[in-house]
């Protein structure tokens, strides 16, 4: 094999490295401690500034519930986040490394809390929004479409598909944020701060999903090494 072809071939071979498929986020089930589950199976509230309620996230805002046994499932996971705590509006936020000029796309799955509460909750219209924020401190977003939680039951969350997020990588980290909006029908004499029911996401997945990356510079050394060294074999060959 000539120079040029061993080269194209280590680059190519890397290049199927770096983008080989793979999800990027630390407990993407939301899993916890089960030890920590109280009698209806949830930590209700699981409280910001936590180390232990949701493994791998920050718990932003107030508070929020994790969910294992109180009602459906999403698909393909054990646990899921209701982003409004009991009481209180929070989200959870994981920063992960990223590549560049990479483009990331995010899939999840997502409901409404189906309860009631004491304030006439099923009523309310609720929605997230996901941010992905750089170092630079530039964000992209997505506002999901408001939801009351309709027909949907504990043992029929009416999960629906996978939904998605896409975003583009301008630094060599971002922040993934999810987070509760607060509704814009609240009722006469209720506040924010008296909900206990939210928006519902579950089973995240987060990967790399094309684009042209700049490669980082430990990225670079090792290309660099590889070419210096089918140069030198090329030469002593001579």
């Amino acid at each position: 094999m000539g120079t040029r072809s061993a080269l194209c071939a280590s680059l190519v071979a890397f290049g199927l490295i770096s983008s080989a498929r793979a999800n990027l986020l630390l407990n993407p089930g939301l899993t916890t401690n089960p030890a920590l589950l109280d009698t209806n199976g949830m930590i209700s509230p699981a409280l910001a500034g936590s180390t232990v309620d949701l493994p791998d996230w920050t718990i932003t805002g107030v508070s929020v519930d994790v969910i294992h046994s109180y009602w459906q499932a999403p698909p393909g996971a054990d646990y899921c986040v209701d982003l409004v705590g009991t009481p209180g509006f929070g989200g959870i936020s994981q920063t992960i490394s990223t590549v560049v000029g990479n483009v990331y796309t995010l899939t999840y799955y997502m409901s409404i809390n189906p309860d009631n509460g004491p304030n006439h909750e099923k009523a309310i219209a609720k929605s997230l929004e996901i941010q992905a924020t750089d170092s630079l401190g530039e964000i992209n977003n997505y506002i999901s479409p408001a939801q009351t939680s309709g027909t949907r039951t504990e043992a029929n969350m009416q999960w629906g598909s996978q939904q998605s997020f896409m975003f583009t990588a301008r630094t060599i980290s971002t922040t993934l944020n999810i987070f509760a909006l607060v509704p814009a029908n609240l009722p006469q004499g209720v506040s924010a701060s008296d909900l206990i029911t939210g928006p519902v996401i579950g089973n995240l997945d987060l990967e790399f999903s094309g684009g042209s990356p700049t490669p980082e510079p430990a990225s670079l050394s090792i290309l660099g090494v590889s070419a210096s060294a089918l140069l030198l074999k090329r030469r002593r060959g001579r």
